[in-house]
């Protein structure tokens, strides 16, 4: 079992499986004029797509992994101590890990291990699920990984707060509105 350190992080994950409104989420954060963090995962399979010879989840699954996390560290490192929400959070590769009952390699599991959030918060499913190029799971499987993410967050001890399903402006401002810590005071 995980403890929860709450450290100087000011960094919030919205969790959650595949299609369930994560980025369109981010965007709203944005717009409400907090920092955000676009999906690690979404970015590299876009940019291998592209190449010649791609490292895709379905053709390498560990080679991206580790691509992803090695972004999601890098994307964290530019963060300048701002209030800043991400698309998923590095907990993230070990529930994709656990799905396919890969065992996690040191370097990802250090890589998790130094990450901290300030909150975690679980979007509720969608009425419509919709695969696309990136999102390639099928609902079913969908629905097993999101409980898959929220299983690891729990495991290491962060408490998941679940959003509920509203249309994605007021998910935003149910996020801001339901932040813990000195931030709390902001009501939208």
């Amino acid at each position: 079992m995980y403890i929860y350190l709450l450290m100087e992080s000011n960094i919030y994950a919205i969790i959650g499986g595949p299609g369930r409104g994560k980025s369109t989420t981010l965007k709203e954060l944005g717009k409400l004029g907090f920092d955000i963090v676009e999906e690690a995962a979404e970015q590299i399979k876009k940019e291998q797509l592209a190449l010649p010879n791609p490292i895709l989840p379905e053709t390498n699954f560990l080679g991206f992994q580790r691509l992803v996390i090695t972004r999601q560290v890098d994307l964290e490192s530019r963060i300048n101590g701002k209030i800043t929400f991400t698309d998923r959070g590095r907990p993230d590769n070990l529930a994709y890990c656990r799905m396919k009952g890969v065992e996690v390699p040191y370097d990802m599991q250090k890589a998790v291990d130094e990450g901290t959030y300030h909150g975690i918060f679980s979007l509720s499913r969608l009425q419509v699920y919709v695969q696309t190029d990136i999102r390639t799971e099928s609902e079913s499987e969908a629905d097993v990984m999101h409980g898959l993410i929220e299983s690891v967050y729990q495991e290491r001890g962060y408490p998941v707060i679940q959003v509920p399903l509203l249309e994605a402006p007021e998910r935003a401002k149910w996020i801001v509105n339901n932040m813990r810590g000195e931030q709390n005071g902001w009501m939208l």
